[in-house]
């Protein structure tokens, strides 16, 4: 999640990557009594990230959300699932490492990208306005909102985030938009 675009008050923090699977590891290094409910296929109970991360030795649970409640029209993990999953790990008392997967592509928002991309700086608003509803519900004592990437809408002609540009441009890659994250602490 872009830092321009968070609509809280929040710090302005660099993301330790480009995408998820350079900055889960980064971000998660040591072992954690906690659950990571997962609404990414990325991160889940079974396969390495990378070579040398796999989720399921670093956390206590890894609740793989996604694999249950993936819905196939929309190509996304329903935040509602990822936040029925929360809940139900809150209520059993777990410290809980919450992944939704919107702002990210594809924008389920109120706006919804049109083909030609002209409108993916309202499309992603809307996602990430979507994507705050559901991650306030979740705030069950002190809480950390941040994302683990932000994301390009156009700079240079670039759409997405390295692995996944949506539409490649010719210009340089906006490094501080793509890495530049919100960071709020809610006691």
């Amino acid at each position: 999640m872009r830092y321009d675009y968070y609509p809280r008050k929040a710090e302005k923090v660099k993301a330790l990557g480009t995408c998820t699977w350079e900055s889960i590891p980064r971000m998660f290094p040591g072992k954690y009594n906690m659950v990571y409910v997962s609404g990414t296929p990325v991160v889940n109970s079974v396969s390495p990230i990378d070579v040398y991360y796999v989720p399921a030795e670093h956390f206590e649970v890894v609740d793989d959300v996604w694999s249950t409640a993936w819905d196939f029209e929309l190509k996304t993990t329903p935040p509602l699932a990822v936040l029925e999953a929360t809940v139900h790990w809150q209520m059993k008392g777990k410290k809980v490492v919450v992944h939704f997967l919107q702002p990210h592509h594809p924008f389920i928002g109120k706006v919804k990208l049109k083909d030609d991309f002209s409108n993916v700086r309202e499309a992603y608003k809307a996602n990430v306005d979507l994507v705050i509803e559901y991650a306030m519900k979740a705030v069950n004592g002190t809480t950390l909102i941040t994302a683990d990437h932000g994301e390009l809408l156009g700079e240079n002609g670039y759409i997405g985030h390295t692995r996944n540009f949506m539409k490649v441009g010719s210009g340089r890659i906006d490094y501080e938009k793509l890495l530049s994250i919100p960071w709020e602490e809610i006691v």
